[in-house]
């Protein structure tokens, strides 16, 4: 259990650590184009949750996302019938989740910063990608671990 924690903690500093810098460096910039402009960086302020959702209602996204983070924890410490993989999955998507509940409360908004220009997304950050990463590792893991028990 110590070690999902430490993937939970890392996730979690990790990205306040990149924000930070992203604000510190890129903040001042437009945009900093990168791969010949396939990846943009720029700081964008998300008051909702994905694509804005509830930027109208910051409270609520906070109370949302502390609960559901709470039971996640839970869950990856508590519930014994979690696989070391699906506990991990689920320290990706806390950490993601933490990092990005960090940044409601103290910054009023999270820190997005990178733009895909392959096709038009919703710029992200790296507790998102930690987050979806998670959440497509524990879909998989459940996937191929049903199969196993079914043989």
């Amino acid at each position: 259990m110590i070690a999902v924690n430490l993937v939970m903690l890392l996730v979690f500093v990790a990205d306040q650590v990149i924000k930070q810098l992203i604000l510190k460096y890129i903040g001042s910039l437009e945009h900093l184009h990168l791969l010949g402009g396939f990846v943009d960086f720029f700081v964008v302020k998300n008051t909702g949750m994905g694509f804005g959702i509830l930027s109208e209602h910051q409270s609520v996204v906070v109370f949302l996302v502390s609960v559901l983070s709470l039971a996640g924890l839970l869950a990856m410490n508590f519930a014994r019938s979690l696989t070391r993989g699906q506990r991990v999955s689920a320290a990706l998507i806390v950490g993601g989740a933490l990092g990005n509940l960090a940044d409601r409360i103290f910054r009023g908004a999270v820190v997005d910063y990178i733009g895909i220009n392959f096709f038009r997304f919703s710029p992200f950050n790296f507790a998102d990608v930690c987050i979806c990463l998670g959440c497509f590792l524990l879909v998989f893991l459940m996937i191929v671990e049903d199969k196993k028990v079914k043989k």
